[in-house]
Formats: C-alpha cells, sequence, structure tokens
C-alpha cells in the first residue's frame, strides 16, 4: 500500500453539539472505504452471534485480519475494535465491553 499520508481530523460545531472533520487525501478516502466495507462484511457474517469460545476466536481473528490488512491504520484499528466490541455486546455476554480490549 506504500506510505499513507496522514489525515487530518479538526474539530467543529458550537458548545452543545461538536463533531470531527476529517481531512484525508484521495487515496486515504479510499483505504479508509475498503476497510469499512470488510469491517461491514465482518459485522454480517457474525450478527447472529453465539455463545462459544470458538466463535468468538473466529471473531476476533476476522478483526485482526481486517487490521493486519490496513496495516494497523489507527482509523481502521478502531472501527475493528468498536464492531467487535458491539457484537459482543448485542450477544448479551458482554465479555469485552467489559474486561476491555487491548
Amino acid at each position: 500500500m506504500g506510505e499513507r499520508s496522514g489525515c487530518d481530523g479538526r474539530i467543529h460545531g458550537n458548545g452543545r453539539r461538536q463533531y470531527t472533520v476529517l481531512r484525508c487525501d484521495m487515496d486515504e478516502k479510499r483505504l479508509i472505504n475498503a476497510a469499512i466495507n470488510d469491517i461491514w462484511k465482518l459485522i454480517k457474517r457474525y450478527y447472529e452471534t453465539r455463545q462459544d469460545d470458538a466463535f468468538w476466536k473466529e471473531v476476533v481473528d476476522s478483526g485482526v485480519a481486517i487490521s493486519e490488512k490496513y496495516n494497523h491504520h489507527p482509523l481502521i484499528d478502531d472501527f475493528v475494535k468498536d464492531a467487535v466490541m458491539w457484537l459482543d455486546k448485542k450477544s448479551g455476554n458482554d465479555k469485552w465491553w467489559k474486561e476491555g480490549t487491548n
């Protein structure tokens, strides 16, 4: 993928509501878009959760594979972690949610 340029996140908004605008060059946007599509596929694939360790190992391994595919880009790593934590919370297990991830 080559050397990637950084994204510039700037905070906008008034006192009640703030949001970050992410400004990236086109290559960075394509990278992020491709990663979001991969994360969406992960969510769709594992949407029907189970409570067995083999299932969760597969979910986590799939998330790690996405992170590695995109060279552990910080934004993509955060999206992957959030997707896995959301699936865990949705399952009612909340193991990751309560213990944290690192």
